[in-house]
């Protein structure tokens, strides 16, 4: 066997592990037997050869084929193989989705079924909504509901007074635009006062705090200590001393108001008090005759000693 014939055995059997191998990556098994089914669409939607064929999410056989159907108007058949361990039969549905980005399966819908297929039957189908028009749907409420609010938006709007609005708005700006430059005038005419104002405040307080410092803050250390050194023995005798203090002038005054003693006597009997007024205005009488002439009152003493 030359060399030209071994090259054609291997080219060959290269293609053939590349067919086999391409399939089986399709997912293609060749040691499973399958049944092969089809089903017609009046629009197929873009579903091609080699796209799944699901059940429950799982992938249970593929498309093998895409045809028209001129006798019937150009419908379009779809040829699909399913393992044999699905049982097809006469309640079983064929639904054409669609994924998020386009992609197109078939899904398998089974029921109770009377009758089993082995294949080569017509599977009858539905058309699933895609995913598009789920959206447009969903969004169609919406849109309506944002329309209606543009056109009462638009309405409020056409009803407010535009003239008198910009009218009110400018004359708001000039007012506040007067009321700036009188600010401005009033401080670049006051400006030395302000100043002057904020010297003194800040001198108000550089005394009130050096007051507080020298005078006050001493005095209240003063106070502390004198608190501390107070202990509560001492602050309990020094009130029990009042107490008794205050106990003694309140029976000295009730002696005083009942006209006992001395002192009784003098406010409750009013003759004392007389003879001893008069006592009084006697010696202070003689007195002031003493000042006023003493010589009458030591003459009698001169005359006896000059005898």
């Amino acid at each position: 066997m030359n060399r030209e014939v071994k090259v054609g055995i291997f080219v060959v059997i290269a293609l053939v592990i590349l067919y086999f191998g391409f399939n089986f990556l399709k997912g293609q098994d060749f040691l499973s037997k399958e049944n092969v089914y089809y089903t017609v669409f009046d629009n197929s939607g873009g579903l091609t050869k080699g796209n799944p064929v699901l059940l429950n999410g799982q992938m249970v056989g593929r498309v093998t084929a895409t045809e028209p159907i001129k006798e019937q108007g150009y419908k379009i058949k779809v040829t699909f193989q399913v393992i044999k361990e699905i049982e097809i039969g006469d309640g079983t549905q064929v639904v054409l989705s669609s994924e998020l980005i386009g992609g197109k399966f078939l899904s398998l819908k089974l029921s109770a079924n009377k009758v089993i297929y082995d294949g080569e039957k017509e599977i009858p189908n539905i058309k699933d909504k895609d995913i598009m028009a789920a959206m447009t749907d969903k969004l169609l409420p919406v849109v309506d509901g944002v329309t209606k609010l543009t056109a009462t938006l638009n309405k409020k709007i056409e009803e407010i007074d535009v003239k008198n609005l910009q009218h009110e708005t400018t004359q708001s700006l000039r007012a506040l635009q007067s009321l700036t430059s009188e600010l401005k005038k009033f401080l670049e005419a006051n400006s030395d006062n302000i100043n002057d104002l904020t010297g003194d405040s800040k001198k108000l307080v550089a005394g009130i705090n050096n007051t507080l410092e020298k005078e006050i803050n001493p005095l209240l250390s003063s106070i502390k200590k004198m608190s501390d050194k107070l202990n509560d023995s001492e602050l309990d005798k020094a009130i029990a001393d009042m107490d008794k203090t205050l106990i003694a002038l309140n029976s000295l005054l009730n002696q005083v108001n009942s006209g006992q003693g001395t002192l009784g006597k003098l406010t409750k009997d009013e003759a004392l008090y007389n003879n001893l007024n008069s006592m009084v205005k006697s010696i202070d009488s003689t007195v002031t005759n003493l000042n006023n002439n003493p010589r009458h009152f030591f003459k009698p003493f001169g005359e006896k000693a000059a005898k």
